[in-house]
């Protein structure tokens, strides 16, 4: 995936973008500036792997590292018309590099301590069956821990979608992501609920997640 390009690099010993010095950075921020493509695409892989390599130094997960990578290059193309000349690039863009990072880990922190108890909302109702009211806490159990194996990105998505009923849009939105990339986490996040599910509950307890 494109995305995971710096750290690919990194990882497999590919030989990284020509380095770009600081006053070449500033001629492709200045040409940027004025509507050229061009330039901010080579701004982009010419520093991708070192902002890849301090994502993944600060999150310390190479997943979580590449989405942090794409949100700081978003964030650089919406700052460029800010930046000051006499400033080094490069300690400006480790600035948004860290800053963002940081906000992931607060965001991921926050997610992670999401309380399960919304998937109740997916069960129905069953009062008046103790027998159906005990299979209904089972499954209830079963797929909050089996939630919490799945990866941070599609946990996080498939709640939203699943539990909280945001709309793909929203989740297109709000965490700037393709929307074949968030279908993906969700199917992803979705087939393997069911297969731990199947693994962990009895056949008379089996529980199909609907389809989203």
């Amino acid at each position: 995936m494109e995305r995971m390009g710096g750290l690919q690099s990194a990882r497999s010993g590919v030989s990284s973008p020509r380095f770009v010095s600081d006053a070449e950075a500033k001629k492709l921020i200045r040409k940027a500036r004025a509507g050229d493509r061009t330039a901010f695409s080579r701004l982009v892989r010419a520093y991708r792997p070192r902002v890849a390599a301090l994502a993944y130094a600060t999150v310390r997960d190479y997943d979580d590292a590449a989405d942090v990578c794409q949100l700081v290059f978003i964030k650089l193309a919406q700052a460029l018309p800010t930046f000051d000349d006499d400033r080094r690039f490069f300690t400006w863009l480790h600035r948004i590099t860290i800053n963002a990072a940081i906000d992931w880990l607060r965001r991921e922190q926050r997610h992670s301590h999401e309380p399960l108890s919304a998937i109740s909302g997916s069960l129905a109702s069953s009062r008046g069956n103790p027998a159906e009211v005990h299979r209904q806490q089972v499954i209830r159990r079963e797929i909050g821990r089996c939630a919490r194996r799945l990866d941070p990105v599609s946990r996080r998505l498939f709640i939203a979608r699943a539990w909280q009923g945001r709309s793909p849009e929203e989740l297109r939105q709000t965490y700037r992501m393709p929307s074949s990339t968030i279908r993906w986490h969700i199917a992803r996040a979705r087939n393997q609920l069911q297969r731990d599910l199947r693994s962990r509950l009895s056949a008379r307890w089996a529980y199909d997640l609907k389809p989203l």
